[in-house]
C-alpha cells in the first residue's frame, strides 16, 4: 500500500493506493492487448472521435482533478488548474490532428514507388513522473489512443491521484480495458517495461531511473522513449527588448513549479554589452 500525504500539510493523507505487484500487471497489460485489437482495426475518424468524446467528458471534471493534483504535490491550486485544462488541450490536440497525421501516402519517382503506413504498436507502457503527472501522461496517452494502440500507465508513486482520476475519466469514452493504470515503485516498472505484451515504452523522469528502463527495455529490444531532463540555457541577444515583461519571462521560466520543470531556465547567456543595463 502507498500513502501520499500533502508536501504543503504533511498531517493530511491524501489517499492510498494498492501496490500493482507482477500477477497484477500481467493482467492490466493482457487486458488492455485484446481490447487494443478491436481498437486498432476500428477507423481512425472513429478513434479521434471517440477521443474528443473522452475530453468532452474530463472537461467538467477538471477542477476536482486539479485540486487532487495540488494536494498531492503540494503545487499550487492556479498551477494545477493550469497543467489540467492543458492536458485536455494536447488530448483535443492529437484528435484534431489523428486522421491527417496518420493518412497512407504514395509518391512516384524516378527512383521508385514510396508507400508510408501507420500500424499501431499493440500496448503501450508509459511511466510518468510527479512534476507535472498530467501533462506529462496526456503527452503519452493522447498520440498512443489516436494511432490505435492502447496504454498502461504507471504514474509515480509521489502522484498517483490525478493521473488515476483523469484517466478513469478518459476510459469512460472509450472501449474497456484500452486505458488501464498500474500503481508502484520499480518492481512495478520492471514487471511492465519487461512485459512481454508491452510493445513501446515512454518515460518521462530521472537519469537513473532512465538507465534502468533502458537497460530494461534493451535485453528485448523493446522501443523506448526516455525524456530525462534538460539543461536549457536562455540566450539574450544583442538587440533584446529587456523591458519588465522580459524579466518576468525569464523569472517565470527558470522558478514555476520551484523550478522543478525538465525544460526550466538553468542558466543565462548575456552579451557583455548588456550586462547592467536595461
Amino acid at each position: 500500500m502507498i500513502a501520499r500525504e500533502n508536501p504543503a500539510r504533511t498531517d493530511e493523507v491524501v489517499g492510498t493506493v494498492e501496490v500493482s505487484d507482477s500477477d497484477a500487471v500481467d493482467v492490466a497489460v493482457r487486458t488492455a492487448a485484446e481490447a487494443q485489437l478491436l481498437w486498432a482495426a476500428t477507423p481512425v475518424a472513429e478513434r479521434t472521435r471517440l477521443v474528443r468524446a473522452a475530453v468532452d467528458l474530463l472537461d467538467p471534471e477538471l477542477d476536482s482533478i486539479a485540486e487532487l493534483t495540488a494536494r498531492e504535490t503540494g503545487k499550487v491550486l492556479g498551477d494545477a488548474r493550469g497543467e489540467a485544462g492543458f492536458a485536455a488541450t494536447v488530448l483535443r490536440f492529437y484528435a484534431g490532428r489523428g486522421e491527417e497525421l496518420l493518412r497512407e501516402r504514395a509518391s512516384d519517382e524516378q527512383r521508385g514507388r514510396l508507400s508510408v503506413r501507420h500500424r499501431p504498436f499493440g500496448v503501450v507502457g508509459a511511466i510518468t513522473p510527479w512534476n507535472a503527472p498530467l501533462i506529462l501522461t496526456t503527452l503519452k496517452v493522447a498520440p498512443a489512443l489516436v494511432a490505435g494502440n492502447a496504454i498502461v500507465v504507471k504514474p509515480s508513486p509521489l502522484a498517483p491521484f490525478g493521473v488515476a482520476r483523469m484517466l478513469d475519466v478518459i476510459a469512460g469514452a472509450l472501449p474497456a480495458g484500452l486505458v488501464q493504470v498500474v500503481h508502484g515503485e520499480a518492481a512495478t516498472a520492471t514487471a511492465l517495461v519487461t512485459h512481454e505484451q508491452v510493445a513501446r515504452v515512454a518515460f518521462t523522469g530521472g537519469e537513473s531511473a532512465g538507465r534502468a528502463i533502458a537497460s530494461l527495455a534493451g535485453r528485448s529490444l523493446t522501443p523506448s522513449v526516455l525524456e530525462l531532463g534538460g539543461n536549457d540555457p536562455a540566450v539574450v541577444l544583442d538587440d533584446a527588448d529587456l523591458d519588465d515583461a522580459a524579466y518576468e519571462r525569464m523569472l517565470m521560466a527558470a522558478f514555476a513549479t520551484s523550478g522543478q520543470v525538465c525544460m526550466a531556465i538553468k542558466r543565462l547567456y548575456v552579451p557583455a554589452a548588456r550586462l547592467g543595463r536595461s
